[in-house]
């Protein structure tokens, strides 16, 4: 009766936090009886400056870089980057906003690696 139907899934995710402030969040989840899992870690190594990177068991690691109110005030930069090392894919994205009290503007430029041959 229950081939084919997801009956549901477990997950565990722990949170957690150095003592120099890096949070830490490992996940597992069991998925129609594969297990996915995920490494997360940000951290701020200055003010206006944000770390992050994730790593899922796809051996997919993606990686923000943020930077607030420190080029121009009121201006947010995140550079992603997204890489799989299987396929040879990489791709980034800046995405943008500027806000002011009368100016609200953003950009998402792309750019994203050819196919390997």
């Amino acid at each position: 009766f229950n081939k084919g139907f997801s009956i549901g899934s477990n997950k565990l995710t722990v949170n957690t936090k150095t003592a120099s402030g890096i949070a830490l969040s490992p996940s597992f989840e069991l998925k129609n009886d594969t297990l996915v899992a995920a490494f997360e870690s940000s951290g701020s190594p200055a003010e206006g400056f944000t770390l992050k990177e994730k790593w899922t068991s796809d051996n997919v690691t993606k990686t923000n870089f943020v930077v607030t109110d420190k080029i121009a005030k009121g201006l947010k930069v995140d550079l992603e980057v997204v890489v799989n090392p299987a396929s040879g894919k990489k791709s980034a994205t800046a995405k943008t906003a500027y806000k002011t009290d009368c100016f609200n503007g953003t950009s998402t430029p792309t750019l994203t690696s050819p196919d390997p041959p």
